[in-house]
């Protein structure tokens, strides 16, 4: 288990490797959710437009979670996973890590997400901030599982991107 945090570490960098990124993982959520918000307040009541507002944003949730994960296939492309197969690294604490960044990855997010939902745009959820992070925060974790065997039927990044676009609409 030395050998973890350079995992979490590669994942880390590999994610945020583009300025790019950072809007991905964080404007773009939020973005979102006022945009839908707003039009929804407009046409309904406020806690109606912030649960509608909400699903589209676990559903950025999921999609995020299996951009993050996806990274193990692109590694697997560049030969990365050849090398790390015969070396005395486990092959668990490589996927441990890529799952671990995806996780604070997306927790971070929802912290931000959540304390502008109730903090900021006073949304009526009817749940507390701590109610609702712990119910978002296990849909991330069933997103990340989600994504691991999404990734597990594919051989390329893309075509694992496609599947989850497929599979993540109708979820």
């Amino acid at each position: 288990m030395k050998i973890f945090p350079l995992f979490f570490k590669h994942f880390m960098v590999s994610t945020f490797q583009k300025k790019l990124s950072y809007l991905l993982h964080f404007g773009v959520p939020i973005a979102t959710f006022v945009l839908m918000y707003l039009l929804l307040k407009a046409a309904e009541s406020a806690a109606f437009a912030g649960i509608q507002a909400l699903g589209l944003v676990v559903y950025f949730s999921m999609i995020q979670a299996c951009l993050i994960v996806s990274l193990i296939l692109k590694d697997k492309e560049q030969g990365v996973w050849k090398r790390i197969r015969v070396s005395p690294v486990s092959q668990t604490v490589y996927v441990l890590g890529n799952g671990a960044a995806a996780f604070l990855i997306l927790m971070i997010q929802l912290l931000v997400f959540i304390s502008c939902i109730i903090f900021v745009f006073r949304v009526p959820m009817g749940l507390r901030f701590f109610q609702l992070f712990a119910i978002l925060l296990v849909c991330n974790v069933t997103g990340i599982g989600l994504a691991f065997f999404i990734c597990s039927l594919s051989d390329t990044a893309s075509g694992a991107m496609m599947i989850a676009n497929l599979v993540l609409m109708f979820t």
